[in-house]
């Protein structure tokens, strides 16, 4: 991860365990310098564009029935 610091990164301690301060536009992101990984499933983001609100909304719910897989219940 420290990589992405262009050099602008930091070791840091954080309790007892070995981390890198890593710069960005908000402060700093603090991460391990090690850490595993496993299965899993992470959220994310989408746009829905439309013409006005009625037409985004009607969208938003339309891809949220299908993706339910229940018609009607979003």
């Amino acid at each position: 991860m420290h990589y992405f610091g262009d050099r602008y990164e930091e070791r840091c301690v954080v309790g007892n365990r070995k981390c890198w301060k890593i710069p960005v536009m908000e402060g700093w992101y603090t991460g391990e310098e090690r850490f595993g990984l496993v299965k899993g499933i992470a959220g994310g983001n989408f746009l829905v564009m439309a013409e006005d609100r009625a037409a985004a909304l009607a969208g938003a719910k339309a891809a949220a029935e299908r993706l339910s897989g229940h018609p009607g219940r979003s």
